[in-house]
């Protein structure tokens, strides 16, 4: 079975620390286990970044416009926000991976929107590391609960 992992980034921030040491605990017990995410930081071949020799850069410039909506949006000061409004096909490169399975992490940061995962064909499981899922912005309410009916 090959698991292929989706997250923001694979070393930095908690939440992709934690995709990390599940990834990593699941090849160390003889899963073929892969990693794509948007900005790579270490140095492991079995963790993927989107491609391209302008990735990082557009990685980058793809957090700093998800954030572009919430300069009008009052927010308080411990709630930590991103929307996911930027449209991004991950597909083709999920599918490069040939996943039996695909395991959702932290998405934010402009990484991938919820629509895009209507795109992937394959059985989902979703680690939620933050609250951002099932609140449509804040990862942590903080306050923030107008998400609530």
């Amino acid at each position: 079975m090959r698991v292929v992992h989706l997250s923001t980034t694979d070393v930095q921030g908690g939440a992709a620390r934690g995709a990390y040491w599940l990834h990593r605990a699941l090849a160390d017990a003889g899963v073929d286990s892969q990693m794509l995410v948007g900005r790579k930081y270490s140095d492991d071949d079995s963790v993927h970044s989107l491609s391209g020799f302008l990735a990082p850069m557009r990685e980058r410039v793809r957090n700093a416009l998800d954030h572009l909506p919430l300069r009008t949006y009052q927010k308080t000061e411990e709630a930590f926000w991103t929307v996911g409004w930027l449209p991004r096909r991950v597909k083709n490169a999920v599918a490069a991976l040939k996943p039996d399975i695909v395991h959702l992490h932290w998405t934010g940061g402009g990484f991938m929107p919820i629509d895009a995962l209507a795109t992937l064909p394959y059985p989902l499981v979703w680690t939620l590391r933050d609250m951002w899922a099932f609140t449509g912005g804040c990862h942590y309410t903080a306050g923030c609960d107008r998400y609530e009916v």
